[in-house]
């Protein structure tokens, strides 16, 4: 069950920030300015305002932990407190797995700049401290006692292994999140690489438009609260929806330099493929699917893999929603918000006959496709 969410992007420090603009339509992307300024014109999705850190933290003196950190905190906050799960007795047996896509760049150039320009005895321990990647998920863990399964994986292997763990009865409720920063220096160099194509206006990046200039990077973290029924059933738990199933998997690998340039050789036949498996484990046909809710980042591979998906599904009267035209590619964050917005659709729909179909394209080749249906206590 998804009881919980909670999100932290350009479009503001909660979800209902997030989701109440993009139904309106209203873009986070804007220029990086000083934040990267090689590319002083390039537009992305970036959160500088952290005062919504200290409002919820007050105990917490900056300038540790690094911003990071303190917007996966306070995402992670979110998404607990709007599961009702923040004094849970039993929090103690809960875990929490995250994604992302990229190390901690921004506090290891932090670190290792004055180490390289003079030497080691200047490097801080304070600094290297948050330099390794997983010290978002040691603030999470300890700050909200989570002392089941830990782990730190790529991007959309979060929801497949927090998936594998409540239905093993690893846990009662796992905090399922991604995330992910835009620094400078690897900003620029997505740019020189063809990664990404932020210098355009903000508008210009629209995922599933031909037209579109292509994408471009966001950071934020975003949670959500997975829960096994019984246990969410047991508290009285208002909840978003099912995650019925998931798959996860890749295509061939890079065939040849060339595609170094972008996010491999996704096609439609791979992606329809992991989505039909998805809807076997839940027992379900792609006639039910009245939501897509992808990756869509502006990336002519990615965008067409998905619309091609569809139509193998016979469902190309589908049009997938990507939140990535509005906060960037939020690489770590991607998945969990893909997930995160099929939830708020589930909670929404009262017919458990109606499907939600999650896909998502990662850098380079891994795919994911998962189901989400609605929920209501006297369908079970």
């Amino acid at each position: 069950m998804i009881t919980g969410i909670g999100s932290w992007t350009a479009l503001g420090p909660t979800w209902p920030d997030l989701r109440s603009a993009a139904l309106e339509g209203r873009s986070g992307l804007r220029p990086v300015g000083k934040r990267s300024p090689a590319l002083a014109d390039a537009v992305a999705g970036l959160i500088d305002d952290l005062k919504p850190f200290r409002a919820r933290f007050p105990d917490i003196r900056p300038p540790l932990p690094i911003p990071l950190t303190r917007i996966a905190l306070v995402s992670a906050y979110e998404a607990l407190s709007d599961a009702g799960l923040l004094e849970a007795d039993d929090r103690g047996r809960f875990g929490v797995i995250l994604g992302r896509a990229t190390g901690p760049a921004s506090v290891v150039v932090k670190t290792l700049t004055p180490v390289i320009q003079r030497g080691p005895k200047k490097a801080s321990p304070l600094l290297f401290s948050q330099s390794v990647s997983n010290a978002p998920l040691g603030a999470v863990a300890t700050r909200f006692g989570l002392r089941g399964p830990n782990l730190l994986v790529q991007s959309g292997a979060a929801l497949m292994l927090a998936f594998d763990a409540l239905r093993r009865g690893d846990a009662p409720v796992i905090l399922c999140g991604g995330m992910d920063e835009v620094e400078e220096r690897s900003f620029a160099a997505s740019a020189a690489n063809g990664f990404i194509a932020p210098q355009v206006a903000a508008e210009a990046i629209c995922p599933y438009d031909p037209a579109c200039a292509g994408p471009t990077h966001g950071e934020g973290a975003a949670f959500l609260t997975l829960e096994r029924e019984d246990h969410a059933r047991a508290r009285g738990a208002r909840i978003y929806g099912e995650l019925s199933a998931i798959t996860v998997g890749d295509e061939p690998g890079l065939r040849d330099m060339s595609q170094l340039r972008g996010w491999g050789s996704p096609t439609g036949e791979g992606l329809a493929e992991l989505c039909r498996e998805a809807l076997a484990m839940a027992d379900a046909t792609p006639e039910r699917i009245v939501l897509h809710s992808g990756s869509g980042n502006g990336e002519a591979r990615v965008d067409r893999a998905e619309l091609d998906a569809l139509a193998l599904l016979g469902r190309d009267d589908l049009r997938p929603f990507s939140l990535k035209g509005l906060t960037g590619d939020t690489r770590g964050a991607g998945p969990v918000l893909c997930a995160a917005w099929a939830a708020a659709w589930a909670r929404e729909e009262r017919s458990a006959e109606a499907l939600a179909l999650i896909t998502h394209v990662e850098f380079h080749g891994g795919e994911l496709a998962a189901v989400v249906r609605p929920w209501t206590e006297n369908e079970r």
